[in-house]
């Protein structure tokens, strides 16, 4: 008989919630504290959640409000909330991007090792060189570098180090701070190491290595397998009008669940109606779809009429390759307003792709 999980919620507040999840019947030996990426939100469940709990290991997940940084978690609450439950277990910290940020930062309160992936925290001052976007919430913990008694931890930190600021972050912040890291340099691994890694399959075994043994293993990705990988390559190409190039990419990335930038460059080659893959047959990853919805549902928002927020649900439906949706809707739409030029417009593009899409056989 299966043994029902546990889930606790050990603290929550507006700016973080910290659940524990009991993976079986009796406790496991480790316990890994994880930690959500930017926009992980207040979820009382997430990133190493699920692929932990399936190995038997209990965990403590801490969600804080979307690009708040964690910045609302001090060290002394955060050992308050989890002391009582990690007590005379072996304990680490596990995180990316953020999250990364966050599992070496709060590993010095628990005096833990920390497992980081692509560690970055945006609003560190120290890179505001090196970040693009700015954001608007403070930096109000104490510098990793600044943090007593932490520099003997020996962290282990993956990144790429072809990522410019997850290189900034490690040169300024993570060795000044932690000298004895033991750094994994992941070429091709592009911001996010795990993703990569886990494409390559040597995910699980270099995280249960460590939590294991202590020891971490080596390993090589194979990039092809990554459809970031891939997609970025695409988008350069398409962007230097490489077009037969970019689409061998996009299609690579496609074939592997796809990304952000090769979902863009094969719906613009329907669009443009150069393409000679049909997409339509490929199932694009649930995340990228989201992606996609988020930023035009953001646009939604914005507008006034029914009208503007279907044009904009066609456009958003085109660019995840749902062009039977986005022909649908055009067309509907043209029933209502027959005397429209700009939905007319719309309805002839997409009747345009889904033929030149249906040529192709």
């Amino acid at each position: 008989m299966e043994h029902m999980a546990v889930q606790v919620t050990l603290s929550s507040t507006d700016d973080y919630i910290i659940t524990y999840h009991q993976s079986n019947e009796t406790l496991s030996e480790v316990v890994v504290v994880t930690f959500g990426q930017i926009n992980s939100g207040l979820n009382d469940s997430g990133f190493g959640t699920q692929f932990l709990k399936k190995q038997g290991i209990d965990t403590i997940y801490v969600g804080q409000r979307n690009k708040s940084f964690y910045q609302g978690l001090s060290g002394d609450d955060f050992v308050s909330a989890v002391s009582p439950t990690i007590a005379g277990r072996k304990v680490f910290t596990y995180g990316s991007s953020l999250g990364g940020y966050a599992a070496l930062y709060f590993a010095s309160f628990l005096n833990c090792i920390a497992i980081s992936f692509s560690p970055r925290c945006s609003v560190d001052p120290l890179i505001s060189d090196v970040i693009d976007k700015k954001f608007s919430e403070p930096f109000r913990h104490t510098a990793l570098d600044e943090l007593t008694s932490a520099g003997h931890l020996e962290h282990v930190v993956a990144y790429d180090p072809g990522v410019d600021i997850d290189q900034a972050y490690v040169d300024r912040r993570v060795l000044k701070a932690f000298p004895r890291a033991k750094l994994v340099s992941v070429a091709n691994g592009l911001h996010g190491v795990g993703r990569a890694m886990s494409y390559s399959g040597v995910l699980k075994p270099f995280i249960l290595s460590i939590l294991q043994t202590g020891n971490v293993i080596e390993f090589e990705i194979d990039p092809s397998l990554d459809p970031r990988h891939s997609g970025e390559q695409a988008l350069k190409e398409y962007n230097e009008g490489n077009l037969e190039a970019a689409q061998k990419l996009a299609e690579r990335s496609l074939g592997a669940g796809g990304d952000e930038n090769s979902v863009f460059v094969i719906s613009r080659l329907c669009e443009r109606r150069l393409t000679t893959v049909n997409p339509t047959t490929y199932k694009i990853d649930p995340t990228i779809r989201k992606y996609f919805l988020r930023q035009f549902a953001k646009k939604s928002a914005k507008l006034q009429s029914d009208t503007d927020v279907t044009m904009n649900l066609i456009d958003a439906n085109c660019r995840i390759l749902n062009f039977e949706t986005a022909h649908d809707l055009a067309y509907f739409l043209s029933i209502k307003e027959p005397s429209n030029d700009d939905v007319k417009n719309k309805l002839i593009r997409v009747r345009r792709i889904i033929r030149h899409l249906e040529s192709l056989g």
